[in-house]
């Protein structure tokens, strides 16, 4: 990276045919001129099954290959170099079932809070589907030219919500005591890891708190999922995020919320891991002084600002 600027993945709704387009291509085009060190896409699919809103490009397709080559050449030709990342995610049981007509997967049978719909839990068969489709997409975004993958184990994702015991009630041998709980993300980070190969980029999106202390993911929990799965190998970064399914208004926070409001969820991961590879922080990074200070103060190794 030659800075350590990272705009992060986010929602836009840009595409058309569920693919990248040139609205895609302008929008990022223009943050690569500006300057940034790294860009993470809006996060693809990895399944059929999981649609979260009208738009979103899907991985499992092969028609998102062209497409992402040529969104790389547009980036490239913007200017300073830039890392060009592809998030990919499922969206699990906050994902929405009104475009597919059918509740969504996810590890148990919950209630998604924003929407009120009931979960479906997923079969350990379409699990392995699950991980098949992240292998799969990984591969497609390698085919593509770019740089690398960012995987998504914070707010609105189906590997967090495995980690969560909020959101994992399973009493099988993915559920229960928190080794039984990682055993999806750490699949997902092998087999996402061999389909990219040695030399692209892999990191993974953690979430650092989930703010629901009478049951939820918490600064503790994260330090050891990020120590569990550095110690598996292939991870490149970790970007550490704030909230779950009781606090997305925190995740993606207003004005009234200070700058750097979960920095030092940052630190803490970046410290119980010993720094073992590098960290991001994010979370209404807006300002660059503000920015500046989180890496000054040893807190994170780049700043997401988006």
């Amino acid at each position: 990276m030659p800075n350590r600027i990272v705009f992060g993945a986010h929602g836009t709704n840009f595409g058309r045919g569920n693919t990248f387009g040139e609205r895609h291509r302008a929008y990022y085009r223009a943050r690569a001129a500006g300057g940034c060190g790294m860009i993470v896409t809006e996060a693809l699919t990895v399944h059929p099954l999981d649609w979260p809103y009208e738009h979103v490009p899907f991985g499992h397709t092969d028609a998102i290959v062209p497409a992402l080559s040529a969104l790389a050449d547009a980036v490239r030709a913007a200017g300073p170099r830039c890392l060009l990342l592809a998030q990919l995610n499922h969206w699990g049981g906050q994902s929405s079932g009104k475009l597919l007509r059918q509740s969504p997967w996810a590890p148990s049978a919950t209630v998604e809070v924003a929407s009120r719909r009931m979960a479906r839990p997923l079969e350990p068969g379409q699990i392995d589907e699950v991980l098949a489709g992240f292998a799969a997409a990984a591969a497609r975004v390698a085919e593509a030219g770019l740089d690398g993958v960012e995987l998504n184990a914070g707010q609105y994702a189906l590997l967090r919500q495995f980690l969560s015991p909020l959101t994992n009630l399973r009493r099988d041998a993915w559920g229960g005591a928190l080794e039984n709980r990682l055993r999806l993300p750490l699949a997902v980070v092998r087999t996402v890891r061999a389909a990219l190969g040695p030399q692209r980029v892999l990191g993974l999106k953690l979430c650092g708190d989930e703010l629901a202390p009478w049951g939820g993911l918490g600064v503790a929990d994260a330090v050891a999922i990020a120590r569990a799965l550095l110690a598996a190998g292939g991870l490149d970064y970790l970007s550490v995020q704030i909230g779950g399914p009781y606090s997305a208004h925190v995740t993606e926070a207003g004005m009234p919320v200070p700058q750097a409001h979960a920095a030092h969820l940052a630190q803490a991961v970046r410290e119980g891991t010993g720094a073992a590879v590098p960290v991001f922080a994010e979370g209404r990074l807006e300002a660059p002084a503000v920015a500046e200070g989180v890496l000054a103060q040893g807190q994170a190794d780049a700043a997401v600002m988006t």
